[in-house]
This record gives C-alpha cells, structure tokens and sequence, in this order.
C-alpha cells in the first residue's frame, strides 16, 4: 500500500465519521453533506494521482456531479420550504390579543 493509496482511505473514512458526526451535532443537512461529498472527493483525487485511469477519472468527475446536484437540490427545497413558511399565518401573541 502506497502512501496516496493510505490517504485516501484515510479521507474515506474521516469522510463517513464526519458527515454523520456533524449532522448529529449540528443538525444541518446540507453542510454535513458538503463535508462527507468534500472528504469523498479528496479520496478520488488522492486515488486519481495514483492511478489516472479512465475509471478513477471517472469516480473523480461522479463525486463532483453528485456535489453539485445535491447542492442545488437542497438549496431549491430550502427556498420552497422558506416560501411555504412565509404564507402561514402569524400566530398572536398575548399583546396582539390585547389590542383587539
């Protein structure tokens, strides 16, 4: 086992402990995400450097698509998810109530 073969499984791995790891502690999807996909993508290069064939390439280029999809995925339902909270009605509060 090479030295670039060792880090990207050690990239792997930080990957699939981090992304979970910080979604449980911070409850944000899209950026547990983004580190999982980014620690993935560090492995494929790590991995692309050893051995530039047709398929490390194309490991490489799937990560970064799925990155990108992902991305654009979660921000479209944050602003659906940002518009439907917009047309809710206000819930009163006690001095709203007062006023009558």
């Amino acid at each position: 086992m090479t030295v670039l073969q060792f880090a990207a499984q050690v990239c792997t791995v930080l990957g699939l402990v981090t992304g979970p790891a910080l979604l449980v502690a911070t409850r944000a999807p899209r950026l547990a995400l983004g580190v999982l996909l980014d620690f993935l993508l560090a492995a494929g290069l790590l991995r692309l450097a050893q051995d530039a064939t047709v398929s490390t390439l194309l490991g490489a280029a799937a990560v970064v698509a799925l990155r990108r999809l992902l991305a654009v995925s979660l921000t479209l339902d944050a602003g659906v998810l940002s518009r439907q909270h917009r047309g809710r009605p206000r819930r009163s509060g006690p001095e709203e109530r007062c006023r009558g």
